[in-house]
């Protein structure tokens, strides 16, 4: 089973779908059960991972005695597909915080460059007209 591992770890993306696609989950048969929960772990598609969780949680389950060699792997597999699984969820909700959070930037930037706007056009203006300015009254001579 390690050796499948490990020739499944190196299998490209087109040559595991194509052996998935050619894998039939045989609950009779936990050698099977277990290659394709293990190929099932190196793809990258969605639900896969709940899929081979399903696959070894069955296997750790059965009371055959064709399972029991096949357990203490799946028991394995069992704790790295819900870590992965439980990792895969922490970057999906952080991914959408980190979304979120470039929104509002994106949001309050919008908001500064109006506020710039104004301030530029009112640093434009001219001075009205026909009022005097609000200034402090000329000094007389030698009062100081």
């Amino acid at each position: 089973m390690l050796l499948f591992n490990d020739r499944a770890r190196q299998m490209q993306a087109p040559d595991l779908a194509r052996e998935i696609a050619a894998r039939n989950p045989d609950p009779s048969n936990p050698r099977a059960m277990l290659e394709l929960a293990i190929l099932l772990g190196y793809t990258k598609t969605n639900g896969d991972i709940g899929r081979a969780l399903a696959l070894v949680d069955a296997l750790v389950r059965q009371t055959t005695p064709e399972a029991a060699p096949y357990q203490p792997l799946a028991r394995l597999l069992q704790m790295r597909y819900l870590d992965q699984r439980r990792l895969e969820e922490q970057l999906d909700r952080q991914s959408a915080q980190a979304r979120d959070s470039q929104r509002r930037i994106d949001q309050l930037n919008e908001k500064l460059e109006a506020l710039k706007a104004i301030e530029r056009s009112l640093s434009t203006r001219p001075a009205p007209t026909g009022a005097a300015p609000a200034s402090a009254p000329p000094l007389k001579a030698g009062a100081q």
